[in-house]
């Protein structure tokens, strides 16, 4: 079945902390496939999912997005931060807004992208598209705190024009995410296959971007597609191998520095303009120790380790 091609599905109940049991039913699985009863699909789903663009910049943002990204600490983002708007490349880096204002002028910025070679592809789309009205996606997130507008590109400008290395990183980080904040929502397609063995089931799932929107302009958030091969409800598929997995419960990570800022803002601690300073001084203080940054990629989040008994198949 599957036109040949091998899948590797998870089990459904995930883990199972009585190993007594997951080996019984390890037993039970394998016995079903010596016996040739192998797999049988039991239904194939799909549906269609909009993703949204992301927020432009505010300075919380800005700082939690420099050291998930860039790996650098809040006091170090800011100063660079400000380094790049005194010489003109950044606007205002301190903002409580993550919406733009009534009035904000999209199409001069955007203009001066799509007129830069290292901008113009992505810059001159969204200008056709009507960005420079702005947002395309209805209900753009995003909040105008009235103050100043979100962080933004000043001017274009390419590696060499800002200095390359990590001032260039924050200088694409902030530009990126304005051209992904103006775009349209991606579309994916999300697929889900369900097969049973022995009464136990398992799923396989498959992921493929129909309208990449957004992703363009931050190619690094495009999720991997999956494909599944074509499958039909009733078919019957051979099973290889049944495997369990074991392992061990583990304590929830440190936060990173980007999660501990995350906190502070929704806690209340400090201000977009003082919570850089409040964790230098903590540093200083040596109340926290820093294991090292850029150590937990992604643009921020973790989540508790779990262990268990866990298995997975193989069928073709």
């Amino acid at each position: 079945g599957a036109g040949g091609a091998s899948l590797r599905p998870e089990w459904s109940r995930g883990r199972l902390f009585d190993r007594r049991i997951a080996l019984m039913l390890l037993q039970r699985v394998r016995a079903a496939a010596d016996d040739g009863d192998g797999a049988s699909v039991l239904g194939v789903g799909e549906e269609r999912e909009d993703r949204r663009p992301p927020s432009p910049l505010n300075t919380v943002a800005l700082m939690r997005l420099a050291s998930s990204r860039l790996g650098l600490g809040a006091y170090s983002a800011m100063q660079l931060a400000e380094e790049l708007y005194l010489r003109g490349f950044l606007s205002y880096p301190r903002t409580e807004s993550s919406g733009f204002p009534p009035g904000f002028d999209f199409l001069t910025p955007l203009e001066e992208l799509a007129a830069h070679p290292a901008w113009s592809e992505i810059a001159s789309r969204l200008v056709e598209l009507g960005a420079g009205r702005g947002p395309l996606c209805a209900g753009a997130r995003g909040k105008d705190a009235g103050d100043h507008p979100p962080i933004t590109p000043a001017r274009a400008a390419g590696p060499d024009e800002v200095g390359g290395g990590v001032r260039w990183r924050m200088y694409e980080m902030v530009t990126q995410t304005f051209l992904a904040a103006l775009g349209c929502a991606a579309r994916v397609r999300l697929t889900r296959a369900r097969f049973g063995v022995a009464g136990e089931e398992f799923t396989s799932s498959g992921l493929a971007v129909e309208e990449a929107g957004w992703y363009e302009a931050m190619p690094h958030r495009r999720p991997a597609e999956v494909s599944l091969p074509p499958l039909r409800s009733g078919e019957a598929l051979r099973v290889r191998v049944a495997v369990l997995r074991e392992g061990e419960t583990a304590p929830p990570p440190p936060l990173s520095e980007a999660e501990l800022i995350g906190a502070m803002e929704a806690a209340g601690v400090g201000t977009d303009a003082s919570i850089a300073g409040h964790i230098k001084a903590i540093e200083a203080r040596r109340y926290v120790q820093l294991v090292g940054r850029g150590e937990r990629g992604g643009d921020g989040g973790g989540g508790d380790g779990g262990g268990g008994e866990g298995g997975g198949g193989e069928g073709g």
